[in-house]
């Protein structure tokens, strides 16, 4: 049977993020999702609305 080595405090640390890291990928994150939506409602806006009306 394998022997596995107890973990210390120091292993916790490395394997967990920071809560700032996670708020920064949560911030970054929703961000770009934000202006992914803004970008996607323009151009069905553009295309929908002017395009539409140059026919």
């Amino acid at each position: 049977m394998a022997h596995r080595r107890q973990r210390t405090p120091e292993d916790e640390e490395d394997a967990t993020a920071s809560p700032e890291f996670t708020r920064l990928l949560v911030i970054a994150f929703l961000t770009a999702a934000i202006l992914g939506l803004l970008c996607g409602v323009v151009w069905v806006a553009y295309h929908v609305l002017w395009l539409r009306g140059a026919r």
